[in-house]
C-alpha cells in the first residue's frame, strides 16, 4: 500500500507516519518544514519520499502533490492533516487570513486534487483530519 500524508512534520501526521510505514505502507510525506520531514524519512523503516509543501502557495501544493503521487507510482490514501492556527487572543488579521487559507483553501485545493486523481483511477480514499475546534469553535474568526 502507498499514502501519502500532508502534514506530516509534527504531531499527529508525524505520528500517523511511523505507525503507517511500521504497517508496511510505502510513504510521501509532506510539510512546510523539509528538515523536520527529512528526519522522520531517517526514522521509518519502509521507503518514504519527503517532499516540502506550504498550503499557503496553493497552485504549487497542488503540483508538488500531483509530483509526489508521479513519484511514487500512484498512491491508494491521501490523509490532508496540514493545518495551523493562533491563539493570539488579539485576533490579529493576518493570522486569522493565515489559518482560513491553510485550513479551509489548501484543504480544499487538495482534496480536490487527491478527488480526480482517484475518480480518474477508479478507486482510492481520502482522509481529513482536523481539530476538535472544527466542531466546537472557539473564539476566533477562522473557526
Amino acid at each position: 500500500m502507498k499514502a501519502i500524508i500532508i502534514g506530516a512534520s509534527s504531531g499527529i501526521g508525524r505520528e500517523l507516519a511511523k505507525q503507517m510505514s511500521a504497517a508496511g505502507y510505502v510513504l510521501g510525506i509532506t510539510a512546510r518544514r523539509l528538515d523536520l520531514l527529512k528526519s522522520l524519512a531517517d526514522e521509518l523503516p519502509e521507503a518514504c519520499v519527503p517532499m516540502a509543501m506550504d498550503l499557503r502557495e496553493t497552485d504549487t501544493a497542488v503540483s508538488v502533490l500531483r509530483e509526489l503521487i508521479a513519484s511514487l507510482e500512484g498512491v491508494d490514501l491521501i490523509v490532508i492533516n496540514a493545518g495551523v492556527g493562533t491563539t493570539d487572543r488579539g485576533f490579529p488579521t493576518a493570522s486569522e487570513l493565515e489559518t482560513a487559507i491553510v485550513n479551509a483553501v489548501g484543504f480544499t485545493a487538495m482534496a480536490n486534487t487527491a478527488y480526480h486523481y482517484f475518480a480518474e483511477r477508479g478507486n482510492g480514499h481520502i482522509v481529513g483530519i482536523s481539530s476538535i475546534s472544527a466542531l466546537r469553535g472557539g473564539p476566533f474568526a477562522s473557526y
